[in-house]
């Protein structure tokens, strides 16, 4: 073969790896823009194609057809924000978007979840599903607004380290207990949630830091009520922390964990007791019969320092 032959090939095989590159790297950019647009990148960049808007500086929703119901949904969450910001201790930060999907594929294609609702960098989806059971009347649109409302508030608020870091225990327990949603709409009540205890089936804060844990403890609850029992378990947790040592002590908890510290360090800093420690006294106290049956919630002081 002639040294020209070898060129010639040579120059065709580097001009087919660079068409190659080029085919893939154009690919890849298409997606991107897709997605940004159109699919999962969607609650990232704000980009709502084809939807209509109302709203104000406070709360805008992102709607398709029924303006009317885009309306009331916006008047909802205006109402609820002040509540929601007192209860974080925190000042809202940019304008709350709260999305009214068309479809549950539409849904699924921007959030990847099955959930009725769903906030992702502080930008609550509603699925179609949320709103046909809220006028059936098998939710509660408040009550579901408030909890998303908790977390888009927090997610506005978070420091880039404590993306990663702040612990899904406290991020359910949080919105559960401020929407007022324990014993509400499937959402266990404390009797249902100590019942659940004494058969030994209480999840610690060690086994719930990621949304979606496949802890040995979670995925042994049943997976219909798994996520009722486990928001609502938390839920109790931060009420009881709450109100037990105080008030400002939570808030300047959740304040540092929110701006990206161990929040496990920052517990124990906070109360002088390990979160796992922290918690089983609090189920144990909340579930014991003959407190629950001869005194008030919270008559009964524990022995780490603000429990």
């Amino acid at each position: 073969m002639s040294w020209g032959r070898v060129l010639r090939r040579s120059l065709t095989m580097k001009r087919f790896f660079k068409n190659i590159i080029l085919a893939l790297t154009t690919a890849a950019v298409l997606l991107v823009v897709w997605h940004l647009f159109w699919g999962r990148l969607v609650p990232f960049s704000g980009m709502f194609i084809g939807f209509k808007d109302v709203g104000s500086e406070q709360v805008i929703v992102f709607f398709h057809d029924d303006r009317e119901e885009a309306r009331a949904v916006a008047a909802l969450a205006r109402s609820l924000l002040p509540e929601a910001a007192l209860t974080l201790g925190i000042l809202r930060g940019r304008t709350v978007e709260i999305v009214l999907c068309k479809t549950e594929e539409e849904y699924r294609r921007f959030t990847g979840s099955s959930t009725r609702f769903v906030t992702i960098d502080g930008r609550i989806f509603v699925s179609p599903r949320a709103m046909a059971d809220a006028k059936s009347g098998v939710i509660h649109l408040r009550a579901y607004l408030a909890h998303e409302l908790a977390h888009a508030i927090l997610a506005q608020n978070r420091s880039v380290t404590a993306l990663l870091r702040f612990p899904a225990w406290l991020d359910e327990g949080l919105a559960t207990s401020a929407a007022g949603q324990i014993g509400l709409d499937g959402y266990f009540d404390e009797d249902a949630v100590c019942a659940w205890v004494r058969e030994g089936r209480a999840v610690t804060p060690s086994d719930y830091v990621r949304h979606g844990s496949h802890a040995a403890s979670i995925a042994a609850l049943p997976e219909n009520d798994r996520y009722h029992f486990l928001y609502s378990e938390f839920a109790l947790f931060v009420r009881d922390l709450m109100e037990q040592g105080g008030r400002g002590r939570f808030l300047g908890y959740l304040e540092e964990v929110n701006k990206g510290a161990d929040w496990r360090e920052a517990f124990v800093r906070t109360y002088s007791a390990a979160p796992d420690e922290a918690l089983a006294e609090v189920l144990a106290r909340i579930c014991a019969e003959d407190s629950a049956k001869a005194k008030p919630h919270g008559a009964k002081k524990g022995r780490f320092p603000g429990l």
